[in-house]
């Protein structure tokens, strides 16, 4: 997957979501705005209720897909390999610390 930042802070804003998120957070995030949104719920006119679904639809699958792609380590050889003798919090910085999305250049 080929990362467009840009893409992926659009995503979260439409979602109405923070700096950070957890994929339970995305979920949560995309449901209440599709609730709002629907056109069997929404409110507004019917066209900008079905362009707002398709753009929700869009960023939910973007963020998702997003998460998805990150690859960890799930068992405790793999993790101290990775990890040494570094401190967890300086091992993210160094192997997520390029991605703005997890705090890195373009954090705010």
């Amino acid at each position: 997957m080929s990362i467009d930042y840009q893409k992926i802070e659009e995503a979260a804003k439409l979602l109405e979501l923070g700096d950070r998120a957890s994929l339970q957070q995305v979920k949560h995030a995309y449901r209440v705005l599709m609730h709002k949104w629907h056109p069997d719920h929404c409110k507004e006119d019917k066209k900008l209720c079905d362009e707002m679904t398709k753009k929700l639809t869009e960023a939910y699958k973007l963020l998702i897909e997003f998460c998805y792609s990150y690859r960890i380590p799930l068992t405790e050889l793999k993790l101290v390999e990775e990890l040494g003798n570094e401190d967890p919090e300086a091992f993210w910085k160094r192997k997520f610390g390029s991605d703005p999305h997890w705090g890195g250049p373009g954090y705010r």
